[in-house]
């Protein structure tokens, strides 16, 4: 609703230089919401390799605005010169604030 936050939480690795970034050109709608990055939950070392739980990005949206905004989010890694990534996209609903009664 106009006027509420909603929390983001994107999975991840940061420990191996995995990061998220807000991809402005393109997302749709940025002029609806005001984005931040609050910070990594990290995830408590497992005993096994193989059975790693992951960190997740925590993001705040503030909604400010009626209507829909697709946020696009690229997931890249920067090794010897070459950038390795994905782009995934949020959908967010924002409905207008209820009348006061």
């Amino acid at each position: 609703m106009a006027g509420e936050i909603v929390f983001l939480k994107l999975p991840g690795n940061p420990t191996i230089g995995f990061k998220w970034r807000l991809n402005k050109a393109l997302s749709r709608g940025l002029h609806l919401v005001k984005v931040d990055q609050i910070g990594w939950l990290m995830a408590q070392k497992g005993r096994s390799m193989f059975f790693q739980e992951q960190s997740m990005l925590n993001v705040a949206v503030w909604a400010e605005t009626a209507g829909k905004v697709d946020l696009a989010f690229d997931y890249y890694r920067r090794i010897g010169g070459r950038t390795y990534n994905k782009t995934s996209i949020v959908r967010v609903v924002i409905k207008p604030k209820l009348a006061a009664q």
